[in-house]
């Protein structure tokens, strides 16, 4: 039943016509950019996405469980147990398919478990490098923000501290781009530049690109190697829906509008037709029930590479 309400102020001669269909799809109509997908079941806190070789997403919560998506439907399915084992070639397998990369850092809790003794900080970047050895970028403890880029060794359990960045952060994102560079962007303290580790040598060079400010964001190297950052804490807390998409080797960013819904620390995965999923993440505010079950896809236009 459709129900339609009019208010007429004459004094004004101003006539409101609104219909409950009207309110519902101002409500509920998607971002220009981004589109709404099928919600999880459940609300997962901190989620991570791995892309499988099968093309579907899984979205794991070290908290919760589990999800799968499926590109195709665009529906999410709940997962009662997620077998994590290894096949003839020892890498690493969920319900036996193996991931479309190995070199994803969201395999780190998987293929490199890092004690937590050894880094007495929190807010750090961890980044799988593809040769199997872990960056770990600045973070925080007892209100000092370090500038400190270590590299973790799974096989030897060994720590090594190798350089330093331009500027101390927390809360940030480091992104392994194609040709081995590291893009850091955004974190505490508020407004810092965006930062290069160049992949060889491992020293940070600052960058020129003024981003938005934000941490807590989520950022994906999409497949022509721009970045796409969603999301995160923002001041004002009101701009955490935008979007920009950075595009390091021309050093400049473009912004992509916002979100559906306000979203820090969101799960994202690229699909193989080169569109983005990003799922979950919580809203401005910080408890444990506030985070999301819904999801949103956005399509780059892909670029290729010069």
């Amino acid at each position: 039943m459709d129900h339609t309400w009019t208010f007429i102020y004459c004094r004004s001669c101003i006539v409101l016509a609104l219909s409950f269909a009207a309110l519902t799809s101002c409500i509920g109509s998607d971002s220009p950019n981004f589109k709404r997908v099928g919600s999880m079941s459940q609300a997962l806190i901190g989620p991570t996405t791995i892309l499988l070789k099968d093309n579907s997403v899984l979205v794991l919560s070290p908290c919760q469980g589990a999800e799968l998506y499926n590109p195709e439907t665009k529906v999410f399915k709940p997962l009662k147990h997620v077998e994590i084992g290894h096949n003839v070639n020892g890498h690493v397998t969920f319900n036996g398919i193996e991931p479309s990369s190995l070199f994803d850092s969201a395999l780190i809790d998987y293929v490199a478990q890092i004690p937590s003794s050894s880094l007495k900080r929190a807010g750090f970047s961890r980044t799988l490098l593809p040769s199997g050895l872990v960056l770990i970028i600045g973070g925080d403890a007892e209100q000092v923000i370090s500038t400190d880029i270590e590299i973790y060794n799974p096989k030897t359990k060994e720590l090594r501290h190798i350089g330093r960045l331009c500027y101390p952060r927390s809360g940030h994102q480091a992104t392994l781009l194609s040709n081995g560079d590291i893009v850091v962007t955004g974190g505490s303290p508020d407004g810092i530049p965006a930062e290069i580790i160049d992949g060889k040598s491992l020293i940070a060079r600052s960058l020129d690109t003024t981003l938005a400010s934000r941490m807590h964001h989520t950022a994906i190297r999409l497949k022509d190697d721009r970045i796409l950052l969603i999301g995160g804490d923002r001041y004002p807390a009101s701009q955490e829906r935008d979007v920009e998409i950075f595009e390091p080797s021309q050093d400049k960013c473009a912004p992509m509008g916002p979100l559906n819904e306000d979203r820090a620390l969101a799960a994202a995965a690229v699909l193989p037709d080169g569109s983005v999923l990003i799922a979950g993440g919580r809203p401005i505010t910080v408890t444990d029930f506030d985070w999301l079950r819904s999801a949103e896809t956005y399509n780059p236009q892909i670029q290729e590479k010069k």
